[in-house]
């Protein structure tokens, strides 16, 4: 458990007084009245101040039927669910509450400090899933809240614990990954095993060599001439058998590398596309550097175990279950003498299995962790350069670097102590062999030849007991990436697809109906929005910062869904649209310009692939680029680096505008889409960007009014509502807040005017 877990842990098993209390309560009443079964627990939380605003010790515990609460100033309540309406987090003034409604009327649950804030939101959306499954069997609704063994908050939206899932069910649900290839496995497998069968014919071809031809008994030397061509048939078969040993192998390595290869393209396509399918919130909660780390790595780990660790721990425990049997059948006490150190060695290595788990575990986040510093430190170059703060990233990245490096240093010496002193413990049986056979030997009872032979099928039992050895580490790392792919796949999405999503061409009809919208349960940001739009209106966003202008655009794209209330297009739910279906015909110029690391002409036609020539062209001429791209060396073909870096952002700007206006989209959003433009340069994007919107909807935002004169309509964002609405000429006459961000700008102007 991490740091920060163990925090949200201690803070939720607090006060386990108040929990111990409450429990006993809930006891008095089902023992007093039959008619109320409280049900099973699920959650417990505590809180700290009364709703006379005093403080208290309290706690909730919320069961299959109920919540309780419970506190020295109010006693016990409770809520019957069936009577409960969604939860809802509140930010008040020095606190946070619980609210809801309770047979249609606003109730109070709880209330805490502000150390509580980031816990109670997360208590209200596990409510929430709890409400939405309590059709199905609820005997297991402790595990979908918190990690009962670790305290830890399961990641939103799913109910799998990275920390300590369970290892038999992660092992299990990794072999099923190769379930298409499992003909192909089982093939590779067989013919290592017969591989690893004819292995064994071979020490029986090296005894009778040995006691027939090299060294025979006195007996056969008296009846039998031994010439050199005898020897070298048995040395040729031996030849043969080992060449074909080989070639098995041969065909083994290549057909377990191509399942590898598909296996590995597999995988990583289903990781790569459920990040895709996730909303843009679970997304940004997760560093890049981490999410590449779960495409690349821990996908290439599972593959690794599956293509080229499975197979081989197959293999080599049927190797040894057959040299086994054979040895026991052959003489019990020899048998006796190898296998004697056998439970010391498992048990030294089935010791170490929890620590070596942990060791990954933290190798994992710390390498998560110096891949995003990475990541961040690459992207943000010409910021570094610009500042001047090299060594202060190279002192960074060191720092991750070194946290990475102890922690997989700290496993290699771990790893380096532990299997030589396994080794030994099981190479001690070896020693008494051996003093047991040369006994044998010297007594006359074995022949150097069946020495031969037994010492070699020893030798191969010890060989795969001691491979086998490392099992622990090769199960851990795999159960440790594989826990991480885990909790992405299992992520329950946020942007739900119906069955039968709505595919159509869309005329640009914009409904928000009472739509309420915050980042966090307990803050809105949208709060009762109400706006109709028709087809070919330009409609103008204006508002300070941070009151949710980019919010209602992302909202109208569906990166988000709506809290409450509804926003249709055309009359329909925009939640009954296929996304993919809606967002091909919405085209958005947004306020951080991306261009993908690729030629200018592969940015523009990234909106339409299968763009001609002329269509590029005419696209980047429409958006005033055209002129400065055929003044490059290379043209449209000139590459823009990572992120655009080679081009001014009033070129970037220019080329995002080609793309939307490529897209040809019946919904366009323009987010500050003149925000990087010199006042010439916006005179002709503006003049672009007015034949672009005409029979279209467009949403623009834009902190330089000027450029919104010609909206049909402007609304002004206030408060998370719509304050004002009309168009610059009545809202200039109302004197309102319009007036004043438009005379504040037109001041500014002045200032900076009169200063040059």
């Amino acid at each position: 458990m991490n740091a920060n877990q163990k925090t949200k842990s201690d803070k939720l098993l607090a006060n386990e007084m108040v929990l111990n209390k409450i429990s006993a309560e809930i006891d008095k009443i089902s023992n007093n009245n039959n008619n109320i079964n409280p049900g099973k627990t699920v959650y417990k939380l505590n809180y700290n101040i009364s709703k006379t605003n005093i403080l208290t010790a309290g706690g909730v515990v919320l069961t299959d039927k109920f919540i309780f609460t419970y506190d020295d100033e109010t006693k016990l309540k409770y809520y019957d669910l069936d009577k409960i309406e969604k939860l809802k987090c509140v930010l008040q003034f020095g606190c946070v509450s619980i609210d809801f409604k309770y047979d249609g009327e606003l109730t109070e649950l709880c209330r805490a400090n502000m150390e509580y804030q980031n816990i109670f939101p997360d208590f209200t959306a596990q409510f929430d899933l709890f409400l939405l499954d309590r059709t199905k069997d609820v005997s297991d609704k402790s595990e979908k809240n918190i990690c009962p063994k670790c305290g830890s908050f399961f990641t939103p939206g799913t109910e799998f614990c990275a920390e300590c899932a369970s290892k038999s069910k992660t092992f299990i649900r990794i072999i099923k990954l190769a379930a298409e290839h499992k003909i192909m496995l089982i093939i590779a497998v067989l013919m290592a095993m017969t591989a690893s069968g004819l292995s064994l014919i071979v020490p029986v071809l090296q005894r009778n060599l040995v006691d027939n031809y090299i060294s025979p008994p006195d007996h056969i030397k008296a009846t039998v001439t031994v010439t050199f061509l005898d020897i070298l048939w048995v040395m040729l078969w031996i030849i043969l058998l080992r060449a074909l040993i080989e070639s098995l192998i041969i065909v083994r390595t290549l057909l377990i590398t191509r399942i590898g290869t598909n296996l590995s393209y597999n995988l990583r396509s289903v990781v790569f596309k459920k990040i895709q399918d996730l909303s843009i919130s679970k997304i940004l909660k997760r560093t890049a550097g981490e999410l590449i780390n779960r495409v690349q790595h821990d996908t290439e780990t599972i593959n690794d175990f599956l293509t080229y660790e499975v197979p081989e721990i197959m293999q080599q425990i049927i190797i040894t279950i057959v040299i086994t049997v054979f040895i026991v059948r052959y003489n019990w006490v020899l048998a006796l003498f190898v296998f004697i150190p056998l439970p010391l060695f498992l048990l030294i290595n089935a010791a170490s299995w929890n620590f070596i788990g942990n060791l990954f575990g933290k190798a994992w986040r710390c390498r998560s962790a110096a891949s995003s510093v990475l990541y961040d430190i690459f992207s943000g170059i010409k910021v570094v350069k610009s500042y001047g703060t090299e060594n202060q990233e190279v002192g960074r990245c060191a720092k991750a670097l070194k946290a990475q490096l102890d922690i997989e240093m700290k496993s290699e010496v771990f790893f380096s102590v532990l299997y030589p002193i396994a080794r030994f413990v099981l190479q001690c049986g070896s020693y008494f062999l051996t003093l047991y056979i040369g006994n044998k030997i010297l007594g006359g009872t074995m022949t150097r030849g069946e020495m031969m032979q037994y010492m070699i099928y020893v030798s191969m039992i010890y060989g795969p007991l001691g491979w086998m050895g490392n099992i622990g580490r090769w199960v851990s790392h795999a159960l440790t990436s594989a826990a991480k792919l885990f909790e992405i796949i299992d992520q329950k999405l946020e942007i739900k697809i119906n069955e039968n999503p709505v595919k159509k061409e869309i005329d640009g009809y914009i409904d928000l109906n009472n739509v309420y919208f915050g980042y966090k349960d307990y803050e809105m940001v949208l709060k009762n929005v109400n706006l109709s739009v028709k087809p070919g209106e330009m409609i103008g966003i204006v508002g300070k910062s941070g009151v949710g202008k980019s919010t209602l655009i992302n909202l109208l794209m569906r990166l988000y869904d709506v809290h409450e209330g509804e926003i249709n297009i055309d009359g329909i739910n925009i939640k009954d649209y296929d996304p993919n279906n809606l967002r091909s015909q919405i085209g958005a110029v947004l306020q951080e310009t991306f261009l993908f690391s690729g030629t200018i002409y592969e940015n523009i036609a990234y909106a339409k692939p299968d763009a001609t020539n002329d269509e590029i062209i005419r696209s980047a001429k429409f958006a005033n680029a055209h002129d400065f791209i055929i003044k490059l060396p290379d043209g449209y073909n000139t590459k823009v680096g990572e992120k655009g870096h080679t081009l001014s952002g009033g070129e970037r700007q220019r080329i995002a505008i080609a793309r939307a206006v490529l897209h040809d989209p019946r919904i366009l959003i323009l987010d500050e889409a003149t925000s990087a433009l010199d006042t010439e340069t916006e005179a002709l994007v503006q003049d672009a960007l007015q034949k672009l919107i005409k029979n279209r909807t467009t949403f623009a935002i834009a902190h330089r009014l000027s450029t919104l004169r010609n909206a049909t309509r402007l609304i002004i964002l206030d408060n998370g509502t719509i304050a004002e609405s009309g168009t610059h000429d009545e809202l200039m006459a109302k004197k309102g807040i319009y007036y004043s961000l438009v005379m504040a700008q037109r001041q500014m102007s002045k200032m900076a005017i009169a200063k040059n």
